[in-house]
């Protein structure tokens, strides 16, 4: 209630500020409230603001120590890279304006952030590189003496040392942070960490739970929730470890609910996971998949920024390489066209001067033949008779001359069209291979298309959510509500396209059954208090008629439990959905029924509007009768879908 009040002070006095370095004071402060409570996302809002302001008016000290702000907000909210630029900013403005103490935070802040970032990239590279910093800043909190600097830092260098299991210098200075501290309100995390020691290096559990239990105390009294979920967490797993499985599960429900409080998605993941072991070594396997299964969610939205940076990187080494490769294949194409031309024309010259060499000596051995017969048989008619078989000879030594020719000529654009034929098969083999490998780089994308388009729905969803609490009309608070409820269905059905190998279709009896599970939670029903009678086929509908149907369901739906039970000791439900020859659905319950003739008018309620609007659009028929309640009938023929 104090931190509220001293928001609530900080904005008033924000609105009657005048732009001047008294406004960054007030901006910054703010900044720091809203980390104080966990409020990542309000913290860097009013810290962008102030380095805004502050720059504008070269109030770089000041600067200096926002961008600080910034970065821890960052951090909490695990966004490791942008954070890491802010405390690089915040550490060069600090170091020029020789702001010792704020410049020994920072290094302080840097030591978390690269344990952090160690641990979502797996590499103990990141944390060595944080110790380093993390011991330059303590050397300059204690040349100037100052002992809640010197705590901070120790603690953090304890957290990274004790990921590096080095438990010795771990131990060591978690006790140089508890000594360093005159007030035992700033004890609690590193009370917790030591006791985290107990568990990981000597396996001594009671001693645990005992300094636990002492920070517990310590962390009630400061209202420290983000440090009280880290105590919560831990005492879960030393009262696992000791097999008191009852209180281990008691603790770890603690710790999600303050995780899910300070929405600190680092602190979400780690609750979880403990939660998860918790449960499975009791062989409570139901809950532990439970636990699995939200906590790999949580890692998804961790690891996003990392993707998308991935996938714009990706992308630009894949057009380089086909760029490289295109002009690798055409290089290759134009040198080997010049091989074979040069080839073969060295293979025509060779052959033909074979084949004249060859006639050369036989038409002199015919000639010596004739002369000879010529010289011996001395008779006219006799040489009369070479000469013309030396003619007829002559003739068919031209002939053979020039099939020769033709035929080497022949052979020479056989050779030059296999060479041809060849490269282009092998060109081909290459193009085959790279339009593969693009298929399949263009299904990753797409599936990360609908995990970044399911992610922005859940921001457009959360804005909607916060924008509710500023409102103060009741209608436009419930316009806003119903805006939001159909973004999260929206929402839902991309998480279910890009969770399943079939990036076109979702499977719409998983899909309505979260949907249906999420608006029976919204609107305060649960099972035992609803009977709920569900019945939907098994099978994949096309993206193109899922979305659609969904939103029709998520209004239809909604329409129930807004008016139908407000007077219903024993609230029913039933929703139906089969597709042997066509879709049909129905959704009924047992309310006092609806106004039939309302309802058909054309002017009515923006939802009965969308319901009509999305029927068209899938060609669907809809039907409304009074049946012991409402029932709605949306029956889709088989060629639409």
């Amino acid at each position: 209630m104090a931190q509220t009040k001293s928001i609530t002070d900080l904005r008033g006095a924000l609105r009657t500020s005048h732009p001047d370095t008294s406004r960054v004071k007030i901006l910054y402060a703010l900044s720091d409230a809203y980390n104080r409570q966990s409020k990542s996302d309000s913290s860097v809002f009013f810290a962008n603001e102030g380095i805004k302001l502050s720059e504008k008016l070269k109030f770089y000290k000041q600067t200096g120590h926002i961008y600080r702000m910034k970065g821890i907000a960052l951090g909490r909210k695990g966004e490791y890279e942008n954070a890491l630029s802010a405390y690089q900013t915040a550490l060069q403005m600090l170091e020029k304006t020789n702001d010792l103490p704020g410049a020994a935070q920072c290094y302080g802040n840097l030591c978390l952030l690269y344990k952090r970032l160690g641990d979502s990239k797996k590499s103990t590279e990141f944390t060595k590189k944080g110790i380093e910093l993390g011991l330059k800043g303590l050397a300059i909190s204690e040349a100037i003496q100052e002992n809640s600097i010197i705590n901070m830092i120790s603690n953090n260098l304890g957290i990274a040392y004790r990921d590096l299991k080095d438990y010795a210098n771990a131990r060591k200075y978690y006790l140089k942070a508890i000594a360093s501290e005159k007030d035992s309100l700033k004890l609690g995390n590193p009370l917790s960490n030591l006791a985290q020691l107990y568990i990981d290096a000597d396996k001594d559990y009671d001693k645990a739970i005992q300094i636990y239990q002492r920070a517990e105390k310590v962390n009630i009294a400061n209202k420290n929730y983000p440090l009280l979920e880290h105590t919560y967490r831990n005492m879960g797993m030393a009262y696992s470890l000791k097999d008191d499985h009852e209180k281990a599960i008691a603790y770890g429900e603690k710790s999600v609910k303050l995780a899910e409080t300070v929405k600190d998605p680092h602190r979400l993941f780690n609750a979880h996971s403990e939660l998860y072991r918790s449960y499975r070594r009791k062989g409570d396997w139901e809950n532990a998949l439970k636990n699995v299964n939200r906590y790999r969610s949580i890692k998804d939205s961790l690891d996003e920024i990392t993707k998308s940076r991935e996938i714009v990187t990706l992308q630009a080494d894949f057009e380089k390489q086909k760029a490289e490769a295109i002009a690798t294949i055409e290089a290759e194409k134009q040198r080997r066209i010049s091989e074979i031309q040069i080839e073969a024309e060295i293979e025509k010259t060779r052959q033909i001067k074979q084949i004249e060499s060859d006639a050369a000596v036989e038409k002199a051995r015919l000639v010596t033949e004739i002369n000879t017969r010529y010289e011996t048989e001395k008779k006219e008619q006799k040489i009369s008779e070479l000469n013309l078989l030396n003619a007829v000879q002559n003739k068919q030594m031209q002939q053979l001359l020039g099939g020769i020719v033709i035929l080497a000529l022949f052979i020479g654009v056989l050779f030059w069209l296999y060479g041809i034929i060849k490269k282009r098969n092998r060109d081909l083999a290459l193009k085959n291979e790279k339009i593969n490998q693009q298929s399949q780089q263009l299904e990753v994308l797409m599936r990360e298309l609908h995990h970044r388009v399911k992610n922005n729905l859940g921001i457009v969803s959360g804005l909607l959510f916060l924008q509710i609490k500023f409102l103060q009309d009741e209608k436009a608070i419930k316009a806003v509500k119903e805006g939001q409820q159909r973004i999260d269905a929206m929402g839902l059905i991309h998480q279910k396209l890009y969770q399943t190998e079939n990036i076109e279709k979702v499977n719409i009896q998983e899909f309505v059954a979260d949907l249906v599970d999420n608006l029976i939670r919204i609107y305060g029903f649960d099972k035992k208090s609803l009977a709920l009678d569900f019945d939907i086929d098994d099978t994949d509908l096309n993206v193109d008629i899922a979305i659609p149907l969904g939103l029709i369901i998520n209004e239809l739906l909604t329409n129930s439990f807004k008016y139908a039970y407000l007077d219903i000791a024993n609230p029913e439900l039933r929703v139906h959905l089969k597709t042997d020859k066509n879709i049909v659905l129905e959704v009924a319950d047992n309310g006092k029924g609806l106004d039939i003739k309302q309802w058909k008018e054309k002017k009515g309620s923006y939802g009965r509007q969308l319901i009509n609007t999305l029927s068209n659009q899938i060609g669907a028929d809809l039907t409304v009768e009074n049946r012991h309640g409402t029932l709605f009938k949306l029956t889709i023929p088989k060629e639409n879908n």
